[in-house]
């Protein structure tokens, strides 16, 4: 007959990653209605996964670069926030001869955690529904809807999973220091109790769709998680993921893998050390995800090994929640991009500058300590100078001294003049250090009033109410990205 669909080969289709213009959403949904948890590896080619491979690895490559940039500055952030010298040199110095590190970005961040942690938690509910009513007669079962899923929903967060208490902080000091702050939002099943699972993830582990504006709104998403060779074979024998034939060399080798400075941030310093157990190796796993939006279908794929790894899981989103399960917020958005500032980034050159003239007043003190003086070059040798330089009481001249003495006319003061040179910096402290401190503060927007600390002039109450008034002005937008995080939680709970 003409115009007869011709049928479709199994081996010829394109994989779920890529679009598939030629099949109608109705006949989608009904080819796709029973696999939602069906794992597909077993069933697949050699070429089908062969083409699901390249299509990952060439996503992680686009997003690779941006990731391991934002890895290397997370490293600077953290040891800013932690008062540690960048410079190895620096790090590495003796406690007498190491410069002074000022914790002012410390102090700052956690000034704006514990401003934004009080608001956080006067909220009583949470999380707040409102019906969407469509007539007046369904009003009130409408309203009775919404207050039923703000009563279960804020029981998860408030009561069940105590989320202000454990999660939040947690994610709220990421928010601060970073450039972008995110959670996944999963439905974890064991053996005891079945139940929504929040973790906090790492930037640095994540490759994001580099034509996204927000992560709620990308396209697709790849995690880099490292799990113990044990974990491994459990979710392979309980059949959760399937190792293909001839790869068991993935659970019976030892594929070490490069432990780097950022695998050093997240796992502690003893990051390089082994418990000497087999099951206990770490091994690193993609996890894909992928949206159904912009002509691509959802699916969810696991790569063990990461690249260069074998495909163990392949298919459709096994949770209610088709689309992308993480949800990160910026302490300043970005426009187009999901990372924005954080507020350590914001006060770098700052706390840089405080440092500089801190430690440059310091060292010129030390200097002029000891008065410098004008000597005759035949009675000190580089022994009087390294014993001047150390700050010795006893200071051993050279030999002619003891030859010149035997001359009764001989007077040693005349051989050392001091000289009228005084410098001092003094004038860095007195005049440019304030200023700088006062840059500070207009940059982070944290005054002596926010901190709850009395003002440096005499202030009227007026006074001091209008400017903690412009304080917390100033967080406003902050706070409601905050919330904003908790409602794109909410609603992935709402979806469950």
């Amino acid at each position: 007959m003409p115009h007869k669909r011709k049928a479709r080969s199994k081996g010829k289709s394109k994989p779920d990653l890529l679009t598939q213009p030629e099949l109608s959403h109705l006949e989608l949904l009904r080819s796709r209605a029973l696999t939602d948890r069906e794992n597909l590896v077993s069933g697949l080619d050699d070429e089908t996964i062969k083409t699901i491979l390249d299509t990952i690895s060439h996503r992680y490559t686009s997003a690779r670069e941006t990731t391991e940039d934002i890895a290397e500055k997370m490293l600077a952030w953290d040891k800013q926030y932690n008062a540690e010298w960048q410079d190895q040199e620096l790090s590495d110095a003796e406690p007498g001869e190491k410069p002074i590190y000022l914790p002012k970005t410390r102090e700052n961040v956690q000034a704006i955690f514990a401003y934004i942690m009080m608001l956080v938690s006067q909220l009583d509910p949470l999380i707040v529904c409102q019906p969407m009513c469509s007539s007046l007669w369904a009003s009130k079962e409408e309203y009775r809807r919404a207050k039923v899923t703000e009563a279960l929903v804020n029981f998860h967060l408030k009561d069940l999973w105590k989320i202000r208490d454990d999660l939040f902080p947690r994610w709220l000091k990421n928010f601060l220091k970073y450039s972008l702050s995110v959670v996944k939002i999963t439905y974890h099943e064991d053996h005891f109790l079945p139940d929504l699972r929040i973790q906090l993830v790492d930037r640095a582990l994540l490759y994001l769709d580099p034509g996204a504006q927000d992560l709620r709104h990308s396209r697709w998403i790849i995690e880099e998680e490292h799990l113990p060779r044990s974990l491994i074979t459990q979710y392979i024998n309980d059949e959760i993921w399937t190792l293909p034939e001839g790869e068991e060399h993935w659970l019976e080798e030892d594929h070490g893998f490069e432990k780097d400075d950022t695998f050093k941030r997240i796992y502690g310093d003893n990051y390089q050390q082994s418990s000497g157990v087999k099951e206990d190796d770490l091994i690193p796993v993609w996890h894909y995800w992928q949206a159904p939006t912009q002509g691509l279908q959802d699916v969810y794929a696991v790569i063990l090994g990461g690249d260069q790894g074998t495909l163990v899981r392949y298919g459709r989103n096994p949770y209610p929640y088709k689309g992308i399960p993480y949800r990160g917020k910026s302490f300043d958005p970005h426009v187009y991009h999901p990372d924005g500032k954080g507020m350590v980034e914001q006060i770098t050159q700052i706390q840089e500058l405080t440092n500089n003239l801190l430690n440059l007043r310091i060292t010129d003190v030390r200097k002029n300590i000891i008065q410098p003086i004008a000597a005759t070059g035949r009675f000190i040798d580089a022994q009087t100078q390294e014993d001047f330089k150390n700050g010795h009481k006893m200071v051993r001249l050279a030999d002619e001294v003891m030859e010149a003495s035997k001359d009764p006319n001989f007077d040693l003061r005349k051989h050392f003049v001091p000289l009228p040179i005084s410098p001092s910096t003094q004038e860095l402290l007195v005049g440019d250090l304030p200023f700088i401190l006062g840059q500070m503060k207009e940059v982070s927007n944290i005054s002596d009033v926010f901190r709850g600390s009395a003002p440096p002039v005499q202030s009227t109450l007026g006074q001091i109410q209008e400017q903690l008034s412009r304080n917390q002005g100033f967080f406003r937008p902050v706070y409601l990205q905050v919330m904003r995080f908790f409602e794109e939680i909410a609603e992935i709970c709402i979806a469950y």
